[in-house]
């Protein structure tokens, strides 16, 4: 983890306190074997479509339970922080969840954007796209790559990601 984000961590407005970090099913499965209890580090969100800039997203990533629509995320600790998080940052490390890789940045029709509609202020937020994926490691080549294997696992595991829902506590 590099140093901007370790200062975010420790001001707390890193992306670590966003609410929605969504896990596929392998990440589940990672998390059962290294010993997590499932309902530990896994929840079920509620999902609102005003809260989605990404037009194909209920298509894979949202599930139906009782008429409410949800997604399958990372529980959040009482101060809104990822239950993963320490005061060194990831404890997961390079076994962070395809959507903490990901984010800040979003892919749109190929295109890798910022996602500046949140509420937390990213202290890369003053750079171009460029220069902050250069400051984190990453290129848009990567954030694509990881956003496609994020949605593809999505659409491959929906049936059984949706058998996990009914499992999960509720926010």
């Amino acid at each position: 983890m590099n140093q901007t984000c370790l200062q975010c961590i420790n001001q707390n407005l890193s992306c670590c306190h966003h609410p929605r970090i969504i896990v596929t099913y392998e990440e589940i499965c990672f998390f059962k074997k290294q010993g997590y209890k499932i309902e530990d580090v896994i929840m079920a969100r509620k999902y609102c479509d005003e809260e989605s800039f990404i037009l194909d997203w209920k298509e894979y990533a949202v599930f139906r339970k009782n008429g409410e629509n949800y997604e399958i995320c990372i529980k959040k600790n009482k101060d809104s922080s990822c239950v993963f998080l320490t005061a060194h940052g990831c404890s997961l490390k390079e076994n962070r969840p395809l959507g903490c890789q990901i984010y800040p940045f979003w892919v749109v029709e190929n295109s890798v954007i910022f996602d500046s509609c949140n509420d937390f202020k990213c202290l890369l937020s003053s750079f171009d796209i460029h220069h902050m994926l250069a400051i984190i490691g990453e290129t848009e080549k990567s954030i694509r790559l990881y956003y496609s294997k994020f949605k593809n696992s999505m659409i491959k595991h929906k049936e059984i990601l949706a058998k996990i829902l009914p499992m999960l506590s509720q926010t």
